[in-house]
């Protein structure tokens, strides 16, 4: 940190630093800090996507849904073509219950990578929540196809099992989702105890 400081010292204009410092300090638990740096790299610098993504991110981790929205829109707009972009801003839309803005997003990121297992996991629990069971099979049948052992995904088709109303179906379903994450199961049931 000190040898950017340093840089920065010497060049105040150099936004590669700011971003670089920002990404330290947010590593290091220093939000305010990041935020300022991100900020002063986003002035110095403003047609650059990743800055809006990594500011977004810090958005995104101390609760600010609607400034992590902005950024990560800013960031597509800049650059259409970067996948993890519209991925978190689906995780964005997500945890804020907004299923078809987040579905959409998914998808463009789906778009530009189409083995992404992460994204048809994420799109098919929207779409389950959303009422859309067909497709969120289809689309965590995909994740596991492309992502191998997927608790989150097993579990999903599981819900969609006992949706259907084939509980018969919906236990081997969760059983398989044991299977594929043992350790963390009984990490969570011996944290029950």
């Amino acid at each position: 940190m000190q040898d950017l400081d340093a840089a920065l010292s010497a060049d105040p204009q150099l936004w590669y630093g700011y971003y670089l410092r920002g990404g330290l300090r947010r590593k290091n638990g220093d939000a305010e800090g990041a935020m300022a740096d991100y900020g002063e790299a986003i002035r110095l610098n403003p047609g650059e996507w990743t800055l809006y993504n990594s500011r977004a991110g810090l958005f995104r981790e101390i609760g600010n849904a609607e400034k992590a929205i902005e950024d990560y829109r800013k960031a597509g707009q800049i650059q259409p073509a970067a996948r993890d972009v519209f991925y978190n801003l689906g995780l964005v839309y997500s945890s804020k219950s907004l299923h078809e803005e987040a579905m959409a997003q998914f998808t463009k990121a789906l778009s530009l990578d189409a083995d992404d297992a992460d994204a048809y996991e994420k799109r098919g629990w929207c779409r389950f929540k959303s009422g859309d069971v067909a497709g969120a099979v289809e689309d965590c049948e995909a994740a596991l196809r492309l992502g191998g052992s997927r608790p989150r995904s097993h579990v999903g088709l599981a819900l969609c099992s006992a949706a259907l109303g084939n509980m018969e179906e919906a236990l081997s379903r969760m059983n398989d989702a044991v299977r594929a994450d043992e350790t963390a199961m009984w990490v969570r049931l011996e944290r029950q105890d």
